[in-house]
């Protein structure tokens, strides 16, 4: 059988560019009848080594999207079966990444084991701190607690003093924190979005938000000017838009097949948040809400 590698642009497309090319696609049914492969590898830039789309990773999950409505009774992803060897990009990790040395794991409603071990801390009760912050381990939030240095934002005549009320506090808290760090995900269903985030090997820029209000800090409902945050406006990986396709017909053929969701709403702000400009934030957001 012979496979149309690339899509078969109008002469007025072709050539124009991966941006003009993809908008091309997404309108009036063009992608209707084609592999989704051979959509995503004719719309965008190449290397030897990575290919680059003029998307972020929403804007791609919304072109895989479109794709499946143009073709919702016929989806042909890829032109060959999926090998029985390939994998979402999973987290598996034999041992805690934490803490080598923790080794109670559960498994949770959601399919994945996690480590469960809990760190005992002992600290002075007037001189505890902590923070809530996203925790790459465990993929979610975690507070953190630790004891502040006594002399931290003293005057050198004021550290004698310091270090004395230090010495004598005596009361002490117990905190216990519970690791969490996920070590399986095998029996997770994965949302699109974060398939695609996790393939997406782009770093993006540091942007700042225009006004006083970062909206990184909306959540903890502090106001502060913004110290700067990824912005995301490409889609990169390290291999052919053909098998970019393969990972999305993986994601669709999650048990039970077809199924699976785009994305959540937790999820998505997480995403929209480093992928997309800030003033564009609000905007993002409330689109993919409505969709989901």
């Amino acid at each position: 059988m012979q496979i149309p590698w690339r899509v078969e642009f109008p002469p007025d497309i072709d050539g124009k560019g991966p941006f003009v090319e993809a908008e091309y696609l997404k309108k009036d049914g063009h992608m209707k009848g084609l592999y989704l492969g051979q959509c995503l590898d004719s719309c965008r830039w190449g290397s030897i080594m990575t290919i680059m789309y003029e998307m972020n990773t929403l804007e791609m999950a919304e072109f895989i999207k479109n794709w499946m409505e143009q073709n919702k009774s016929n989806l042909k992803f890829h032109y060959e079966d999926l090998p029985a060897d390939f994998e979402l990009p999973y987290v598996k990790h034999d041992v805690c990444p934490r803490n080598s040395k923790h080794k109670i794991r559960n498994m949770g409603l959601d399919g994945t084991i996690r480590c469960i071990d809990e760190d005992v801390k002992e600290i002075k009760k007037d001189y505890l701190e902590t923070m809530t912050s996203y925790d790459e381990y465990s993929k979610s939030r975690r507070k953190e607690h630790w004891e502040a240095h006594p002399l931290s934002g003293c005057f050198e005549d004021e550290e004698e003093e310091a270090m004395r009320e230090y010495e004598e506090a005596t009361e002490m808290v117990t905190i216990r924190e519970r690791c969490g760090a996920i070590l399986s995900e095998k029996g997770f269903i994965f949302p699109l979005t974060e398939i695609l985030d996790r393939l997406n090997i782009f770093p993006g820029s540091r942007g700042y938000c225009k006004t006083d209000v970062c909206f990184e800090r909306i959540d903890a409902e502090i106001l502060r000017e913004c110290f700067g945050h990824p912005v995301q406006d490409h889609f990169v990986v390290p291999f052919d838009g053909w098998t970019l396709a393969r990972y999305a017909q993986k994601w669709y053929e999650q048990p039970p097949k077809g199924t699976a969701p785009l994305s959540t709403h937790q999820l998505t702000k997480k995403i929209v948040r480093k992928t997309t400009t800030p003033d564009r934030f609000e905007k993002e957001l409330e689109k993919w809400q409505n969709i989901i």
